[in-house]
């Protein structure tokens, strides 16, 4: 009635409708969408998808502001006194739908600072309302609706950032004044004293049992909330709180346990004493013709209720119970309780909590309203902390999603506190097996994370240092170590008999694989003649790209595997082969520029001639540039002398004697002359990981559900058909990699790489890709497809073998490893900001990616010399004149 005649209530609503239809049209799809899904959010407004939303959210915006800022003058406050008006139930209302309007993109501490002004709500409570005025009675049922709209918005807050709320819930006055029956002893709630709520003529002006009792559930979670975080902190603010809402800390058992009681009271009372509405009306077992499995089918039944409140109240009842019972504190007692008596009472804790966890699902599962619908984020997001196993904690993961998809909130909180992070190979595709949580367990996104890039900063550290090691045992050597080492941790990931000990299985391989990965690529180029050198350097890559193919589908095929070998197997064979890799390259021949800079003449010899390379191809062996040009231009010294020696044996003796009285150490990488050149391969190998293309394989589930997609079917195009696509570009990346050069490949790659990100990023930040309709997804979609074959032939094949070309003989080893060390710190910061930036904006991750290759191909511009076919030493001549 209010909103009627007040345009400023009017403009208010109209910002917050427009928002949700624009969070409607632009949020993530997740799962299947039923017929019933299309009824909730059918859009009946004409030509809804032509409309510019954003445009229109900001027109109503600024209007509402506008209005509240003029109501709020000194002159308009004043002639609303003396008009009588001493309740602003329009202005509350509005600051109400703000602040909802701000809860809508994420509960965060922005939106907190909403609600700090709420204690002023006291002074509020005591302006009396004359309630023989039958006007009143409506007015009257506007100020409790505004106040409980602000309480309920004050729990969540309270509950989301783990603090207390900012309205005193011992104040009994406050309560008291909006409808709410307390005492010392708690909350009144037998049936006789239900008219104590409200008057029972106020019911028929919009009021009801329901709603009071609603409300006082309100109250009871939020004390339920304010005990769980009293204790979190000693803040010395506590100690200037009422006594009830002080921190925990000095407080005896007694009394804690004394507190808790008095809050299962309340709920037990609140429970038992509701009104015959708040019983469920009927239910009903989920079947597979519901589109769900039948773990689903057995695990939930869905739950309707006739007043949609009653559906949310009973959530929050059965969330409050969660809380409570999680939460109960030891009892005293005389003798110590038995290890049987203490298992039986978590025993019959965790049945409770999972009965109460699949009851709110329930509800939620029988698609309520949608006010029932936003109320049911919190629930949920406890009930999924309670559940284990992979289809229930799926199910929770799924209504959350379907409530961002459906009416446009924002679950970016909840879902990532509960979504398992996505990873490539094999380790993405184990971690979310049935048999794999069977073992371990279910566990959070954080521990996820941990186990998902365990193996990456291990592998930096270890890349630092391989250079070293490369250069005192030799290449195969070095190589034949680090795959070792990878072989053993994945014998210890394959034989976990806990989570722990897979993680230092993680651990050790990623310290292996940072030892040979980097090495590998130095010996290839070492034993490469020039003209040959970048097909042959482009093998590891294809090898990458063959084993995320045969990962992926291992994993695949083991999962209908039903015992722990379902994710024991695909450890097991990547064991051996890492064995049979690592015993291999004791076969092959040392590089021949290592066993120049050892001084092992005749043994380089031997395997030039066993490479069979041709004496015309044989690069020269000569370390020191300078030192070759001043000898060479000294003609006054004698023939044979150390000046100007005559023969190349002699010139190949007299360098490798220097270079092994001047033993290249880690820090000489970084020495005057090859300083510039280091900090380049540190940089490409850097930004390539920065390009983004592990965001994308890591998160591209996440993208193609974004861009419209089922869950089942990003996870297949993801997973499969990415790795597919990558392995089949890179084809001919090898067979032209000297083709296009190094220097041509990066930059026009880099273009490429830019233009694709930047077309994503603006498609998002135009909303101009939607879930259901347009053009905009499919366009997503094929452009994550081209960035990733793009990346493939270019920056994938050019970046690793340049960082190696472009190091003369002494550092070449140690500035390559350091370089792949860069490579994977950027790759642990792109799998930890990915996700962080899809779920602040769906556009940010693309600019940033697209802003860093743009920024690469400026570099190369300037810096970049070509190395393409130049033996090593001419590559060094090409640097210098460039530098």
């Amino acid at each position: 009635m209010l909103a009627a005649t007040c345009p400023m209530l009017q403009s208010a609503a109209c910002a917050l409708s427009a928002k949700r239809i624009s969070r409607q049209l632009s949020s993530p799809r997740s799962g299947r969408r039923t017929q019933l899904d299309l009824e909730h959010t059918h859009l009946t407004i004409p030509n809804w998808d032509k409309i510019n939303w954003h445009y229109q959210i900001i027109q109503f915006y600024d209007e509402a502001i506008r209005q509240l800022k003029d109501a709020l003058m000194p002159d308009a406050i004043d002639a609303r006194f003396q008009n009588g008006e001493e309740f602003p139930e329009d202005i509350l209302g509005v600051v109400a739908i703000m602040s909802m309007f701000e809860l809508m993109d994420a509960p965060g501490v922005e939106w907190r600072a909403h609600l700090s002004a709420l204690p002023l709500l006291n002074e509020v409570s005591q302006m009396t309302i004359n309630l023989s005025n039958p006007l009143d009675h409506s007015r009257d049922h506007g100020r409790r609706s505004i106040f409980w709209s602000f309480a309920r918005q004050d729990v969540i807050s309270a509950f989301v950032h783990e603090t207390q709320t900012f309205l005193n819930l011992d104040d009994r006055t406050l309560w008291n004044g909006f409808g709410l029956d307390t005492s010392d002893f708690g909350i009144s709630m037998s049936k006789q004293e239900l008219s104590h709520f409200s008057p029972p003529e106020i019911w028929r002006e919009g009021s009801s049992p329901e709603e009071s009792v609603s409300n006082a559930m309100t109250w009871i979670l939020g004390r339920i909330i304010n005990y769980i975080t009293s204790g979190d902190s000693l803040n010395p603010l506590d100690f200037s709180r009422p006594t009830r809402r002080q921190a925990f800390f000095s407080v005896s058992q007694e009394a804690l346990l004394e507190r808790w009681c008095l809050l299962n009271t309340d709920l037990r009372r609140w429970y038992q004493s509701r009104p015959p509405t708040f019983n469920p009306s009927a239910r009903s077992r989920i079947t597979a013709a519901d589109g769900c499995s039948s773990d689903v089918a057995a695990a939930f039944e869905r739950t309707w209720y006739n007043v949609p409140m009653c559906a949310a109240a009973m959530q929050s009842y059965y969330m409050g119970r969660i809380l409570l019972l999680m939460n109960r504190p030891q009892e005293s007692t005389a003798i110590r309780s038995t290890v049987a008596s203490r298992l039986k009472c978590y025993q019959d804790t965790e049945r409770h909590v999972l009965n109460h966890s699949r009851q709110i699902c329930g509800i939620s599962l029988s698609m309520p309203p949608e006010a029932v619908r936003i109320h049911s984020l919190q629930p949920l997001y406890v009930a999924g902390q309670c559940f284990s196993r992979p289809h229930e904690r799926q199910t929770v993961l799924d209504l959350l999603l379907g409530v961002e998809r459906d009416l446009g909130w924002t679950v970016t909180y909840y879902v990532n506190k509960l979504r398992e992070d996505m990873d490539t190979g094999i380790i993405g595709s184990v971690v979310v097996m049935d048999q794999f949580k069977q073992k371990f367990g279910s566990f959070s996104s954080v521990v996820h994370g941990l186990i998902v890039s365990s193996i990456l900063i291990p592998a930096a550290l270890s890349s630092f240092f391989g250079g070293k090691l490369a250069d005192w045992v030799g290449r195969p050597k070095s190589i034949f170590v680090g795959a070792l080492i990878f072989g053993v941790g994945a014998a210890i990931e394959a034989g976990a008999v806990h989570l722990a000990m897979f993680i230092v299985g993680r651990v050790i391989e990623g310290l292996g694989e940072g030892l040979y990965l980097g090495t590998l690529v130095v010996y290839i180029c070492e034993v490469s003649p020039p003209k040959q050198r970048g097909p042959l350097a482009t093998g590891p890559q294809l090898l990458i790209t063959m084993g995320i193919v045969v990962g992926f589908f291992t994993c695949y095929g083991c999962e209908r595997l039903y015992s722990s070998m379902a994710w024991r197997t695909p450890f097991t064979v990547l064991a051996c082969i890492s064995v049979l890799f690592s015993f291999s390259f004791l076969c092959l021949p040392e590089s021949p520029r290592w066993l120049t800079l050892k001084n092992r003449l005749s043994d380089t010899a031997r395997v030039w001639e066993y490479l069979e390379v041709n004496e015309a191809d044989r690069e020269e062996l000569i370390e020191d540039e300078n030192h070759i040009q001043e000898t060479i231009s000294n003609s006054l010294a004698p023939t044979g002398s150390i000046l100007a020696p005559n023969t190349l044996d002699q010139v190949v003796s007299q360098c490798s004697h220097i270079s092994k009285a001047k033993e290249a150490t880690l820090f000489e990488a970084f020495g005057s002359d090859v300083r510039s050149r280091t900090f380049l391969g540190l940089f490409l190998m850097g930004m390539q990981q920065l390009a983004g293309i592990d965001g994308v394989l890591y998160y591209a589930p996440l993208l193609f559900q974004q861009a419209g997609m089922s869950s089942d079917q990003a996870t297949f195009l993801a997973s499969g058909v990415s790795g597919l696509v990558i392995f089949v570009v890179t084809i001919p990346a090898l067979l032209y990699a000297d083709s296009w050069g190094r220097r041509q490949n990066v930059i026009l790659g880099g273009i490429g790489l830019t233009i694709v990100m930047v077309l994503i990023g603006s498609l998002y930040a135009a909303d101009a890709v939607h879930q259901s309709t347009g053009a905009g997804r499919w366009i997503v979609i094929v452009c994550i497809y081209l960035f990733a074959a793009i990346y493939s032939v270019s920056w994938a094949v050019s970046c690793k073998i340049y960082a190696a070309e472009i190091q003369p003989q002494r550092t070449r080893a140690s500035a390559t490893c350091l370089a792949h060390g860069s490579n994977w710190v950027s790759n642990f910061f792109v799998a930890l900001i990915t996700p962080v930036l899809l779920a602040k904006s769906s556009c940010a991750a693309y600019f940033l990616f697209g802003a860093c290759t743009l920024l690469t191909v400026v570099v190369c511009l300037f810096w970049m010399p070509e190395t393409k076919g130049k033996s090593l030493e001419e590559v060094e001549k090409s640097f210098n004149k460039v530098t």
